[in-house]
């Protein structure tokens, strides 16, 4: 029968003082005063002992199962039941999937593939994960910030970026993160200073003199100045120019997806900084013939570009950390698949929709150029060696580049390399 709540309360706590005295007893019988004790309490949940003489501590939940209690209202065993089910019901409920936000550091592109990929096969969503691919265009979604400092903010959870912004935050004013690389998207290098075939700039000296458009990344006009120098050339007097919003506020170089077409074929500029494997291959399917200065071959040891940028709180955070993890998983796999496969790498990356990959041969062409940059020798994604850090900080500080937000120089061993990423999330 049912026990009036607060009558049930108590009975559940004599209910369970028989259970816990029967267990300490061991094998042996409870006394007559204790078993009247325990028969008042069985009596009360409608139950009693089955001769109506001892309990043996081994048959107590037997005796009451066999008399019906575990189902009589008011028994606390029936209640730890309930809960026990109700816990596993929601255990095995889908769990709603957790949100990442990936800011890109350019329009969708094959440094990217690997990401698209993933989401088009469903990879992300397989690990718990709803991603959204933020491209830099897309300005009510990004504040006009750069993928660092979304990620600095809190508006993205990882952002896609060049290493010097880790360095740069490292060098920032003391009340700023300290952003760490989570994953190198590329292990090869991309990157290159480029001009015209027919501008007469024949070497990265004749640069002196002549245009260059700029992102407006804090370190960059000096490194292209460091190649001028480098080369023999006056480098103080390449005249930098900066693209609107880092580029992404200019019209015509996000449709285009390339500051060779909206820059250099528009002669609003002499030179500018590309991903060899995306603008140079297209220009190349234009006839468009280019003239382009690596940085390794200048002295310039350009270390990891792009590279996965977290906030320290979110890989210091057990919880976030354990979703970057699937996240830097279900991106490996990814990438290890656009290596595997550029046509579907391609694909994926037209899927998006954004007018600059909207011929989807070029795209392919350019899927098949980056294929071999995304892995390690080991086969691996995402790997970051420490020297390769190293000597890219030694470059900034021993070219007086590496200096703090108010232009004082900063030194080399000022910078603690280790900080600067992590390989503790990759698969």
């Amino acid at each position: 029968r049912e026990v009036p709540s607060q009558r049930r309360r108590a009975v559940a706590m004599r209910h369970s003082w028989c259970f816990g005295l029967a267990l300490l007893l061991g094998t042996g019988a409870l006394t007559p005063e204790e078993e009247g004790q325990c028969g008042w309490s069985w009596g009360n949940l409608g139950c009693a002992p089955r001769d109506g003489a001892f309990i043996l501590s081994r048959n107590y939940l037997c005796e009451l199962s066999a008399q019906g209690c575990i189902s009589k209202p008011g028994n606390p065993h029936k209640v730890v039941e309930e809960k026990a089910e109700t816990t596993e019901a929601a255990a095995a409920a889908p769990q709603p999937a957790v949100k990442v936000v990936l800011a890109l550091d350019w329009t969708p592109n094959t440094n990217h593939a690997g990401f698209f990929l993933a989401q088009a096969e469903g990879l992300y969503r397989e690990a718990g994960i709803d991603v959204e691919l933020r491209s830099p265009d897309d300005v009510a979604a990004t504040g006009g910030l750069t993928p660092a400092r979304q990620v600095a903010a809190g508006t993205a959870t990882l952002g896609v970026a060049p290493s010097e912004s880790a360095i740069s935050f490292a060098t920032s004013n003391p009340d700023k993160p300290r952003l760490l690389a989570v994953a190198a998207v590329l292990q090869g290098s991309t990157s290159a200073v480029c001009a015209l075939a027919d501008s007469g700039i024949e070497r990265p000296r004749d640069l002196a003199g002549r245009r260059y458009a700029s992102y407006d990344g804090r370190f960059e006009d000096a490194i292209v100045r460091a190649m001028v120098r480098h080369d023999g050339g006056d480098g103080d007097a390449v005249d930098c120019h900066p693209l609107p919003m880092h580029g992404y506020g200019d019209a015509a170089t996000v449709a285009s997806g390339s500051a060779v077409v909206s820059q250099l074929q528009a002669n609003l500029s002499d030179s500018t900084w590309i991903f060899t494997h995306w603008e140079g291959v297209l220009a190349s399917r234009a006839e468009q013939a280019l003239r382009c200065f690596r940085l390794e071959d200048h002295g310039i040891p350009y270390g990891y570009s792009p590279v996965l940028l977290a906030h320290p709180d979110a890989v210091a955070d057990s919880q976030t950390a354990a979703t970057l993890r699937r996240f830097l998983q279900a991106s490996a796999h990814g990438f290890q698949r656009a290596a595997a496969d550029p046509a579907a790498a391609a694909a994926a990356i037209v899927a998006s929709g954004h007018p600059s990959v909207a011929d989807e041969e070029f795209v392919t062409a350019a899927a098949e150029a980056t294929a071999g940059l995304y892995l390690g020798p080991d086969g691996r994604w995402g790997g970051m060696d420490r020297e390769r850090w190293a000597g890219f900080v030694r470059f900034l500080a021993g070219d007086g580049i590496l200096t703090a937000r108010d232009g004082a120089r900063v030194a080399e061993k000022s910078v603690d390399v280790d900080s600067l990423f992590t390989e503790a999330l990759l698969p």
